[in-house]
């Protein structure tokens, strides 16, 4: 009688390593794809916000400031900006470290 006997163990491992890695490499490329798509709306959201934001505040210089529609257009001004800091907020998650430093915000 004659028996072979050959340890896979490393083999095994080595097959699991790379499951593993494959699925890392998976997750980072769906993120970066989320990252991406959320950074072009984001964009494209503060190209609508821009002209939102100066206009109302070429409106509040014209207007007296005991103007009815003075409260209205402040309103909109404070909504605008809190919208472009939700952009920021946006942008950052699709961003590195280094891009967000040289991102300039109003």
């Amino acid at each position: 009688m004659l028996g072979v006997a050959i340890d896979i163990t490393e083999r095994k491992r080595a097959e699991e390593e790379r499951k593993r890695l494959e699925a890392q490499l998976r997750q980072a490329q769906k993120l970066e794809a989320i990252g991406t798509l959320a950074g072009g709306i984001a964009h494209d959201f503060n190209n609508i916000l821009a002209p939102i934001i100066g206009y109302t505040e070429l409106a509040l210089g014209d207007i007296p400031q005991f103007n009815p529609m003075r409260h209205g257009l402040e309103q909109i001004l404070n909504a605008a900006i809190r919208a472009k800091d939700l952009v920021k907020q946006i942008l950052a998650f699709g961003r590195s470290g280094k891009e967000q430093q040289q991102c300039q915000w109003r």
